[in-house]
């Protein structure tokens, strides 16, 4: 049972709040790690994750993109200010995203029908598969809900919606 803690600071000699470039860190996790709590918060730049196994993950970012690859997730909090949210052959039980400006889009391992869905944008579209409108969407798996159904849920202020 171990932590690690990464806290952002300014750079020597900058002042605070301004962004320095081509600065990044790598966190390599075993693929037979056992996590339970993966939580990520930037004030800007970008949240990547490749092959992470998890029962929670919380990606917080002020200004910047997050990009889930080829995961495993029970549940999934992702938050962007600015910029946008990527989900790609990823396995979510529950997943939540807030994109205040910026585009999201969820293509997860199982079908789509399997998930509740629940999609609310102010100004931009919403495509689910082939089908596109504007404002709101929501649908039940296969027709009908349950507290243990997997959810998909998204929140967008400015941008586009995009489930495949």
């Amino acid at each position: 049972d171990g932590a690690l803690v990464i806290t952002e600071k300014p750079a020597a000699g900058g002042r605070k709040g301004l962004a320095v470039s081509n600065v990044s860190l790598d966190i390599k996790i075993s693929k037979d790690a056992d996590l339970r709590f993966l939580d990520i918060k930037l004030n800007s730049g970008d949240i990547s994750v490749k092959d992470v196994s998890a029962d929670w993950f919380s990606g917080i970012v002020g200004a910047g993109n997050i990009t889930l690859t080829n995961s495993n997730f029970l549940k999934a909090d992702l938050v962007t200010k600015a910029g946008n949210v990527n989900v790609s052959d990823t396995n979510l039980n529950k997943v939540k995203i807030d994109a205040n400006a910026g585009s999201a889009k969820v293509d997860a391992v199982e079908p789509r029908d399997e998930y509740d869905i629940e999609c609310n944008v102010k100004k931009g579209n919403v495509k689910i598969g082939n089908k596109s409108s504007s404002g709101k969407y929501k649908s039940k798996a296969g027709g009908k809900s349950s507290k243990n159904t997997d959810s998909i849920e998204i929140n967008v202020n400015v941008g586009n919606i995009e489930i495949q």
